[in-house]
């Protein structure tokens, strides 16, 4: 069997199907970690790209801050702004973050999410509450922080939005509020924020990137172990479907990895759809290059 590197796998992949046939016999655990090492490296490079827009979104934030609250003072009553302490508004929306300050829920509370971030703050005195849009086209991902003592995540359509703040605030008011907790920290320090997102950001990224493929990886070769081409019953078994979709996925890991750098989104096109649909699009192309190979058609006997 040729033997063949990370580096020469991923560049024949991209360049078409000729290299399945010599990569099907690949041990499954090195195919797995060349596909975790692909990872790895759209990770990080996603994460890179990202990096310089979250920083520069960082320190445009902090200035509003500044400008709107003046200085934030905290005791155990909670966190409040040393400008309109009791007035509910929303502080700054920028195309990487929107901030909310919401003191009073029995006031009028402003619109969350006017459009233009992707994701959000809403500063109650006692909790932070993080959303995050586009995971789901009719709930939000949120994060609620209270107290600095606990994590809640929960998906929350809009139109309850204002009810699960103030279940959030009710939850809250029943401590005092930690001083030296991480939304304190958060909102006090733009270098604790910086390395709190780039964190995040970091894994989330991994995350998108590793898990919808992984499990299109293992349901594939499943399926078609099982219910595959009846020509290949006996050619191809489990391990050689999971080694072919490791590899069938790098240039769609590379695809992928590029719209969720940017971004993008065209139609229906989300980053999950192109995952899925570039996975099995090329996934079909290949087993029907392996299926010829391994395969071929009976001869034609009407001449001679």
């Amino acid at each position: 069997m040729l033997k063949l590197g990370f580096i020469q796998i991923l560049i024949e992949t991209c360049k078409g199907t000729t290299i399945f046939y010599h990569v099907l016999r690949q041990s499954p655990w090195k195919a797995l970690f060349h596909f975790l090492l692909l990872v790895l490296i759209c990770t990080v490079a996603v994460w890179g790209y990202q990096s310089f827009a979250l920083v520069r979104g960082v320190n445009t934030a902090y200035e509003r801050l500044e400008k709107a609250c003046g200085k934030i003072t905290v005791s155990e009553k909670g966190m409040f702004p040393e400008k309109e302490p009791e007035k509910n508004r929303m502080i700054f929306s920028l195309p990487q973050l929107e901030l909310t300050y919401v003191a009073n829920l029995e006031a009028e509370i402003p619109k969350i999410d006017i459009g233009i971030a992707a994701a959000g703050v809403v500063w109650m005195p006692k909790a932070l509450f993080f959303w995050f849009s586009g995971y789901d086209t009719n709930r939000y991902l949120v994060y609620t922080i209270s107290n600095g003592k606990y994590l809640k995540i929960d998906l929350v359509h809009p139109d309850r939005m204002n009810a699960h703040l103030k279940e959030i605030n009710l939850e809250a008011a029943k401590a005092g509020m930690v001083e030296n907790s991480m939304p304190v920290l958060m909102l006090l320090n733009p270098l604790v924020l910086k390395i709190f997102l780039l964190a995040s950001t970091l894994i989330g990224n991994g995350l998108l990137l590793f898990l919808p493929f992984f499990f299109l990886i293992l349901m594939t070769s499943l399926i078609f172990s099982a219910l595959g081409s009846r020509r290949l019953q006996g050619k191809l078994f489990f391990r050689d479907y999971f080694v072919l979709s490791c590899y069938i996925a790098f240039p769609c890991l590379l695809v992928s990895a590029v719209w969720l750098a940017l971004g993008l989104k065209i139609g229906f096109l989300t980053y999950q759809w192109v995952s899925i649909l570039s996975f099995y699009i090329y996934f079909m192309i290949v087993m029907g290059r392996i299926e010829r190979w391994l395969s071929p058609p009976p001869p034609d006997n009407d001449g001679d």
